[in-house]
C-alpha cells in the first residue's frame, strides 16, 4: 500500500480523475470586476497532481476560472476535465462560456456558452454539470421557488438537458423524475455504471415541517448505465431505463448516498420520528442488507461503512466508538471516544486524534493510519486537518493543509 502525504491550501476541493491523477480546484474571494458589479462565484484555480511524478501542474493559469457549477464525473477515469470563465455583456447580464481541457492532449476548446442573469446566482439559481463521458455532459439548472403558504424558499424547481459536443446539440430531457424532482447525486460505481439519487429531500432545511405532500419530491435510487442513458435520452423516451434500488415518497426521504467497495450505501429516514433504515446494496450479486435505527437521526452518532468488504456499523457510545460487524453480529473493534474517524479506504482507517506533547500538557492534533484488520498502525503525522482520498485500490492520498507562517 502506498501512502502519500501531498500539502494543500485551504478550501481546496479534490477529484480523483484516473488512478495516476487527481483534480485540484483552489478557490480565490469573489471578485469585483471594473463594471462595479461582483461575480457571484469563487475564482479558481485548476490544478492536475500527478501521483507518479509527485508533480502538481496549474493548468492554463492566464485563463480565469470560476466555480459556478457543481462538478461531477460519471466515469471512473476521466480524459478531460471542464471550467467555467465570465464575459460581461452589460451587467448583471454575463456570457458563461464552458471550457473543457484534455489532459492527455493538452488541447482547450470551448464547447459551450450561454447568456444569464448573474444577480440570479446569488441567491436564486444553481448549476451542476454531470461529465457523462467525452462527448456528452448533462447541465441542470435548480431554482429557488416558495412553497405554496410562503414560509419556505428551497431549491425544488429544475430543468436540464443534454448535450452533445460532437455535434453542438441540446436534447430536452423527457424523464419526469429527472426534470421535475432533480438529480441529486450521480456516483460511479463500476465502468459506464452510475448510482443516482433523484428528488429533493424533506430532512434538507426542515423540509418536512413546510412542504405539503403534493408538493413533495417522489424520490428514487437506481443505478443506469451510462451509454444506455444517454440513448435514451437522444430517443426523447418518457422513461429511461433504470434498475430501481428502492423509491419513497412524504413518509420516508432518502439520506444522501455513498459507494462503499461493492455496496450502495443510503437511508430510509422516517418523516414522523427521524428513525432509520439504513441499507447496504450489493449492486453485483443485487443482495440487500437492511438495519433498522429507531433513534433520532443523527449520522454523527451512527455511520455504516465497508470495511474489508463487509459492512459494519460504526456506533458511538458513552465510552467508545464500536466497529459493528453486521455478518458476524460481533464488535470487531473498540476506539476511545473523541476519536474522529476521518475515511475509511476498505482495509484502512484513517483517524484524527489528539496526543500530548513532549514533557507538556498541552495536547496536539494528530492523524493515523491503521490497517484494520488486526489495527496495526502503518503511519502517523501531526496534522489538523486531512482530506483523504484513493485513486486506485494500490494507494491512499492524504492531503495536508499547509500550516500558515
Amino acid at each position: 500500500m502506498d501512502i502519500k502525504i501531498i500539502p494543500k491550501e485551504e478550501g481546496t476541493v479534490l477529484y480523483s480523475i484516473s488512478k495516476d491523477m487527481v483534480l485540484m480546484l483552489r478557490p480565490h474571494m469573489r471578485t469585483a470586476p471594473g463594471s462595479g458589479g461582483v461575480i457571484p462565484f469563487a475564482r479558481v484555480d485548476y490544478y492536475l497532481y500527478h501521483l507518479k511524478k509527485n508533480v502538481r501542474e496549474e493548468l492554463l493559469p492566464d485563463v480565469e476560472k470560476y466555480m459556478v457549477a457543481n462538478l461531477c464525473f460519471c466515469e471512473r477515469e476521466a480524459s478531460e476535465i471542464y471550467f467555467f470563465h465570465i464575459e460581461y455583456t452589460k451587467f448583471p447580464v454575463a456570457t458563461f462560456l464552458l471550457f473543457s481541457y484534455n489532459i492527455h492532449q493538452q488541447i482547450c476548446k470551448e464547447v459551450y456558452r450561454f447568456e444569464d442573469n448573474l444577480k440570479l446566482y446569488e441567491r436564486d439559481k444553481k448549476i451542476d454539470l454531470f461529465i457523462l463521458n467525452a462527448s456528452y455532459f448533462l447541465m441542470q439548472f435548480r431554482m429557488n421557488v416558495s412553497n405554496y403558504r410562503g414560509t419556505y424558499k428551497g431549491f425544488m424547481k429544475f430543468s436540464s438537458f443534454l448535450y452533445d459536443r460532437n455535434n453542438k446539440m441540446r436534447f430536452e430531457i423527457y424523464d419526469q423524475r429527472f426534470t421535475k424532482y432533480g438529480i441529486m447525486q450521480m456516483l460511479p460505481v463500476a465502468n459506464n455504471v452510475c448510482a443516482v439519487r433523484l428528488g429533493y429531500n424533506l430532512i434538507e432545511d426542515q423540509r418536512y415541517e413546510h412542504l405539503m405532500k403534493k408538493e413533495s419530491a417522489e424520490e428514487t435510487i437506481g443505478l443506469i448505465s451510462i451509454s444506455q442513458f444517454i440513448g435514451d435520452l437522444l430517443l426523447k423516451l418518457p422513461i429511461v431505463s433504470m434498475e430501481i434500488i428502492d423509491e419513497v415518497y412524504w413518509d420516508k426521504t432518502f439520506s444522501p448516498i455513498s459507494r462503499q467497495g461493492k455496496y450502495v450505501i443510503f437511508s430510509r429516514i422516517s418523516r414522523d420520528d427521524f428513525s432509520q433504515e439504513i441499507i447496504f446494496y450489493q449492486y453485483i450479486t443485487k443482495e440487500t442488507i437492511m438495519l433498522l435505527n429507531k433513534n433520532p437521526y443523527n449520522p454523527e452518532k451512527l455511520m455504516p461503512s465497508v470495511l474489508i468488504n463487509s459492512p459494519y456499523i460504526i456506533k458511538e457510545r458513552r465510552k467508545f466508538i464500536e466497529f459493528y460487524n453486521i455478518s458476524k453480529n460481533a464488535v470487531d473493534v473498540r476506539l476511545p471516544i473523541g476519536t474522529k474517524i476521518v475515511d475509511i479506504q476498505n482495509n484502512l482507517l484513517v483517524i484524527q486524534t489528539k496526543k500530548n506533547r513532549l514533557f507538556s500538557k498541552n495536547q496536539e492534533d494528530y492523524f493515523e493510519v491503521y490497517q484494520f484488520s488486526g489495527m496495526k498502525m502503518l503511519y502517523r503525522e501531526r496534522a489538523r486537518d486531512i482530506q483523504v482520498l484513493s485513486t486506485s485500490p494500490d494507494n491512499l492520498l492524504i492531503f495536508v493543509q499547509e500550516r500558515s507562517v
